[in-house]
């Protein structure tokens, strides 16, 4: 059965980082940015979540992050953000990459 309130989406970005940063800084990073987007959600939007939305995987080489999210947002129908779900992915988008960037200590110095 198709599940229609729910949105699967893949978006990858890069960051180019001119300092060492070491792969327990990033899981780090990583874990502190899935738990504020989901504060996020919860506190500034009022959206009750079921299970985390999101997933990220990072690639570490030379001086270049990549990192890969998966969205997976439920929303029920009857929520004022249902017909408004891709703005809701373009906010966790943007609040993931604003607080990963601050984590790694980029402030805004991304690709």
């Amino acid at each position: 059965m198709l599940d229609k309130s729910a949105n699967y989406i893949k978006h990858t970005f890069e960051i180019k980082i001119h300092k060492e940063v070491t792969s327990d800084e990033l899981a780090h990073a990583l874990s502190n940015a899935e738990k504020e987007v989901c504060k996020f959600l919860e506190d500034e939007l009022n959206i009750k979540l079921l299970e985390p939305p999101l997933e990220a995987e990072i690639i570490h080489r030379n001086n270049l992050i990549q990192i890969n999210l998966t969205i997976k947002l439920v929303i029920s129908p009857f929520s004022y953000y249902f017909s408004r779900k891709q703005d809701v992915i373009d906010a966790i988008i943007k609040k993931f990459h604003e607080i990963f960037i601050s984590q790694i200590g980029l402030k805004g110095k991304d690709k």
